[in-house]
């Protein structure tokens, strides 16, 4: 019997010396893993943070940049830092628009009494919020906005801040509904300059011009004004010189306007010898069709009826007038005089009598001094119609040696005339001279004609028309 050689197996597992340092592999491994892990995860929110902070600050820029460039004015005082921003818009929806701040948020407000919105989310708290607003002369304002956001977490590594400081320039024209004021000390800045000047000015209400006291020896050019407060007169200067511009000027009453100046007003003339002078033209009064066209004249209120004008109707100012009559009226027991000079007038007319030479005529006609109412001879024919252009007479002679001469006047209204006025004539022989004599009146625009007969012998006629006045 044979016995085999054989080996002891020992049992499978780990020693206990084995599984400790198996442990202790692994609890540095997993520690090293969790480090790992723990950085991994911080940096990641990390990350995060900054991607929020970052689309927060950008998104607050944009805006307040958009609306700075269309505002037409910000109204924040030049250099001085505040925590919100106000900009005066176009639209009065959204005028005034603020951005504003507190430690929540960045707050955007349009139009007053608008909605407060928040520009900024509850993921952010807001570090800083200043705006600055400076002047650049000779282009717009430009606004400096300097910000910090911080990321809301109880984190203390996701607690971190981002900032962002930027300029924005306005770009847009300036339309304002509200006062425009300077930003600094008064009688500081000025609208244009002599180099580039505005085109023109447009007001609604008033115009205060600036007051002094003594004419301007600096600045000032063809067209320059100003209101002097110790002459109490607006002041120009045209023509390389000071001067007072309209003088006590004129006012407003109801429709009416008037002038308190003691002095005379000139057209044309600067040395007014009147009240009213004018020279170099003339006045003209015009009235509205079938209206009179006159002047009034009185003495401190009295006698208003004194006038002189053209009548637009019938018995305008005086009774029988028509249209385009020139009528001169005395007020009512008063006379009419003219005259060239003041010791005696050449015509007046009183109630119911006209003097010529006299100022109290006693009769209807009272003529002092000479008067001449005769115009020139003028031969006529025998036999002729005429027609009076004035009124006048005709002084008809007949002669004839042992004839029958007769002469006769005819005048009316007719053409020919049919009426016999007037006659004269003889019967008569024996070698005897016989003449028929006649003066026959004529009214203006009446026809007239003589008629001289004879019974054949020879004879002598002469016909003669004396116009009144002609």
């Amino acid at each position: 019997m044979k016995i085999k050689n054989s080996k002891l197996i020992p049992n499978s597992g780990f020693t206990l010396i084995e599984l400790l340092v198996y442990l202790a592999i692994f609890a540095i491994a997993a520690g090293l893993l969790s480090g790992i892990l723990a950085v991994f995860v911080r940096v990641q929110s990390q990350e995060a943070a900054g991607a929020e902070l970052t689309q927060q600050l950008s998104f607050v820029q944009s805006t307040v940049q958009r609306l700075v460039r269309e505002a037409v004015n910000i109204e924040n005082p030049a250099g001085t830092a505040s925590n919100s921003l106000v900009l005066r818009m176009t639209s009065p929806a959204l005028d005034p628009t603020v951005i504003s701040s507190d430690s929540d948020a960045i707050y955007l407000q349009q139009g007053r009494g608008g909605a407060i919105n928040p520009l900024t989310s509850d993921r952010v708290k807001v570090s800083q919020f200043e705006v600055v607003k400076y002047e650049n002369p000779g282009a717009h304002a430009v606004v400096q906005l300097d910000f910090s956001l911080t990321y809301n977490s109880q984190r203390a590594y996701q607690q971190i801040t981002r900032g962002l400081k930027t300029s924005i320039g306005r770009v847009t024209a300036a339309t304002f509904d509200d006062s425009l004021l300077p930003n600094t000390a008064f009688n500081s800045f000025t609208i244009g300059n002599q180099t580039f000047p505005w085109n023109s000015l447009t007001l609604s209400n008033l115009l205060n011009l600036g007051q002094l006291t003594a004419d301007p020896d600096a600045g000032q050019r063809n067209g320059s004004i100003y209101y002097n407060s110790l002459d109490n007169v607006f002041r120009g200067f045209q023509d390389g010189a000071w001067a007072n511009l309209g003088g006590a000027g004129w006012a407003a009453s109801g429709n009416d306007i008037y002038n308190t100046n003691s002095g005379n007003v000139g057209i044309g003339t600067a040395s007014p010898g009147g009240k009213l002078e004018i020279k170099g033209g003339h006045l003209r009064i015009n009235s509205a069709a079938s209206t009179v066209s006159y002047l009034t004249f009185n003495v401190d209120g009295a006698y208003d009826n004194t006038s002189i004008g053209v009548a637009g109707a019938s018995n305008d100012l005086v009774t029988g007038t028509v249209a385009g009559d020139l009528a001169v009226r005395a007020h009512q027991s008063q006379k009419l005089h003219l005259g060239i000079t003041s010791v005696n007038p050449a015509l007046t007319i009183s109630v119911g009598n006209v003097g010529i030479g006299t100022p109290a005529p006693s009769a209807t006609l009272e003529v002092k001094g000479t008067m001449k109412i005769f115009g020139a001879w003028q031969s006529r024919s025998n036999n002729t119609v005429y027609q009076a252009e004035t009124d006048g007479f005709v002084i008809a002679s007949v002669s004839s040696a042992n004839g029958t001469p007769r002469v006769e006047g005819y005048t009316d209204a007719s053409n020919p005339p049919s009426i016999l006025r007037v006659i004269d004539g003889v019967w008569a022989g024996g070698g005897s001279t016989e003449a028929g004599d006649i003066s026959l009146p004529v009214l203006k625009g009446d026809y007239w004609k003589v008629v001289i007969t004879d019974s054949g012998y020879p004879q002598t006629n002469l016909i003669w028309w004396m116009p009144l006045g002609g």
